[in-house]
């Protein structure tokens, strides 16, 4: 009986502490399956984390050392700039290059300052400003870009839809009345780009660190509802 109360709290506090350091999901299920695979993960490249289930991806993100979320995001870059963009086009999006290339340590684990989120902020502010006014991109293009780990296959923002996964999730998900937050409403476009949706921080959810906004440096701390 002992061992099932102290079971039981256990889960309750990965449940409730999903940004504790060494807590990846606040899923329990998806969070023990990250740490009994953590070194496997944090050998994974970008073509093997494409290869996860959509339930585990973000949670093996959280898992990956400073030096390897560099590295996922300049293999995306780079895929993204084989799409036929015009040369203006692929300048502005070398920018974001340059700016993380500038800012190695915000990837760090450590969570970002009041100084790093004010610079994060401004310059994708004037970053998505000039894709919108001088680049005519729509706020879908600009989402792929910034937001999204998955494999975009033109320059209008659409993602690769994966089919078969190569890694199926064998992990029962545990669901609780408390949703996990999927949005951060300081990032321009937090819920889908067009839909009828707001982020909104009212409503009660769990929430996890660095999986919203620009290069997945954001906490999410809202949930997308219907406007």
């Amino acid at each position: 009986m002992k061992l099932k109360i102290v079971f039981c709290l256990s889960v309750l506090l990965i449940m409730f502490a999903c940004t504790e350091d060494g807590v990846y999901s606040c899923d329990p299920s998806v969070d023990s399956w990250v740490k009994e695979n953590k070194s496997e993960i944090q050998r994974m490249n970008r073509s093997q984390w494409l290869d996860l289930d959509e339930n585990l991806s973000m949670a093996a993100y959280r898992a990956f050392t400073p030096k390897q979320r560099i590295q996922f995001w300049e293999e995306r870059f780079d895929e993204i700039k084989q799409l036929p963009w015009s040369d203006k086009e692929l300048k502005h999006i070398s920018g974001v290059e340059d700016f993380m290339n500038n800012h190695q340590n915000f990837f760090e684990d450590k969570q970002l300052n009041d100084d790093q989120l004010d610079e994060l902020h401004l310059f994708f502010y004037d970053w998505s400003k000039y894709a919108l006014e001088e680049l005519h991109w729509d706020k879908k293009v600009i989402d792929g870009i910034l937001a999204s780990g998955r494999k975009m296959i033109n320059v209008k923002g659409d993602m690769l839809i994966q089919t078969e996964m190569k890694t199926r999730s064998a992990v029962v998900l545990t669901y609780s009345a408390e949703p996990t937050c999927n949005c951060n409403p300081d990032y321009f476009f937090a819920c889908a780009p067009n839909s009828d949706s707001e982020c909104n921080i009212k409503k009660s959810c769990k929430l996890v660190t660095r999986s919203c906004g620009f290069l997945f440096l954001l906490d999410c701390n809202g949930l997308c509802d219907p406007l």
